[in-house]
């Protein structure tokens, strides 16, 4: 079986963006799907205008 959706990051953590910039892109087999992944996205993708660029690296997981 295939997925049935998906979501492409079109930008990473960290990365710059410009304002109109796609950030994701939503893609389904079915148009019916995507209002709900749209609801499940809320408040899931924050902007931050703070210009010091985050590490690349996180946290370790030993």
């Amino acid at each position: 079986m295939s997925a049935a959706a998906g979501v492409v990051w079109r930008a990473g953590v960290g990365e710059q963006v410009t304002a109109g910039q796609p950030l994701l892109e939503l893609q389904t087999d079915d148009a019916s799907r995507i209002p709900r992944a749209l609801e499940a996205l809320e408040g899931a993708i924050g902007v931050d205008t703070d210009e010091q660029p985050l590490p690349l690296i996180l946290d370790r997981i030993e």
